[in-house]
């Protein structure tokens, strides 16, 4: 039930963030994604399949934007999820630098594939698209998580979140 609560308040949290915050920080059209630095958040940080239950209902909150598409983005975020739920269980991830590194490809990740899968008839500007927008927003997500990490809310985690 606790879980349950987190999620849907983490699925407030991100639609807020989406719908007002992101268009006011955004540098050059250049947005933080806040689903992935979230689906990271629970595969790093809870127990369980938490990450697996945000990552589809937020994937279909994103997906129903364009409808044409629907699924996709939660298939890539529970993927997303997975690989990092399993460095969780075999890395030491418990340092802020790799966790950052974790936030970072994960944004990539995401941003790149679904670049792919929207886009796959023309495919001609995929290597301007990864450099102008991907590897921004990875950069962009990495600080802010960087940021989140020394607020003092998560300075002392013993027993997680």
């Amino acid at each position: 039930m606790r879980e349950a609560i987190l999620i849907v308040f983490c699925l407030f949290i991100a639609s807020f963030w989406e719908i007002l915050i992101s268009p006011v920080i955004a540098i050059y059209g250049i947005e933080p994604n806040i689903g992935v630095m979230l689906v990271a958040f629970f595969a790093l940080y809870r127990t369980g399949f938490a990450y697996a239950f945000f990552a589809f209902l937020w994937g279909l909150i994103i997906d129903s934007v364009s409808p044409g598409n629907m699924g996709w983005n939660s298939l890539i975020l529970i993927l997303i999820g997975s690989a990092i739920s399993f460095i969780r269980n075999h890395f030491n991830w418990q340092g802020v630098s790799t966790q950052v590194a974790v936030v970072f490809l994960s944004v990539l990740v995401h941003t790149s594939v679904n670049y792919i899968i929207q886009n796959i008839d023309s495919l001609g500007n995929f290597f301007y698209f990864i450099v102008r927008f991907a590897v921004a927003s990875a950069l962009y997500s990495g600080i802010i998580w960087l940021l989140i990490q020394y607020l003092p809310v998560f300075r002392y985690r013993t027993r997680g979140i």
